[in-house]
């Protein structure tokens, strides 16, 4: 042997190199079984929304809190579906079978209620969505929006909130700018006890129009101040 050189036998080397190999195999292996372990979880969290919505659907006017194993990881609703991003990546996506009102969920901790959509008979009921974030109403003409803040506020949602909603009374066109989020031009009738409220919802984002509907009765006023123009 010469100096300073050191010889391995020949089984040495191949135990070595049988060892490497196996190493990156098993590493290799368990960033798979992690990605797996991923996918079925955030696959858990889409179920665990749609059990959510299908048992509030058939609780009528019910309000509760639930939690969620969010995490890092936002909801948004648009449509017929709701989507669940990790940053800016999509990672989940699940159909909403019931008529489902939300915006964003950023918080693990969200709050539900129910409530029965009649036109004056049942014709199905509305689940509404909010984490906590909530709304702050202003009435400017008539009761409407206190009324409905008071109903808010009954169901322990955040009546002094992020989302800035105005009341008018009257059969107004939209504004093309606005400071609020949303604003409700809606006409009643004050001679009819429990007449059918109806009128134009508008939404803004960063003050300017962003599209408008029109509702009937008060359920859809809750749709749109729970949801977003999309929803």
């Amino acid at each position: 042997m010469k100096r300073g050189v050191i010889e391995l036998p020949l089984h040495w080397i191949m135990v070595i190199i049988i060892g490497v190999a196996l190493l990156i195999f098993f590493g290799q292996a368990g960033w798979k079984l992690s990605d797996v372990s991923k996918d079925v979880n955030d696959r858990l969290l889409v179920l665990e929304f749609e059990k959510i919505f299908l048992n509030a659907a058939s609780n009528t006017k019910t309000s509760s809190y639930v939690d969620l194993p969010l995490e890092d990881k936002v909801v948004e609703f648009k449509g017929d579906r709701f989507y669940i991003k990790e940053g800016s990546k999509l990672i989940a996506s699940g159909k909403l079978n019931q008529f489902v009102f939300g915006n964003k969920i950023e918080r693990g901790r969200v709050r539900v209620w129910s409530e029965t959509f009649e036109l004056p008979f049942k014709v199905a009921n509305f689940v509404f969505v909010d984490d906590g974030r909530g709304f702050e109403i202003v009435d400017y003409v008539g009761d409407l929006g206190s009324k409905i803040q008071s109903e808010l506020e009954n169901k322990d949602f955040n009546v002094n909130g992020e989302k800035r909603i105005k009341f008018v009374k009257g059969d107004n066109d939209c504004l093309d700018d606005s400071d609020a989020d949303l604003i409700v031009y809606y006409v009643e009738d004050e001679i009819i006890e429990d007449a059918i409220i109806y009128g134009t919802v508008c939404f803004y984002e960063n003050g300017e129009k962003k599209g408008e509907k029109e509702f009937v009765t008060r359920e859809m006023i809750y749709g749109a101040i729970f949801s977003n123009f999309e929803t």
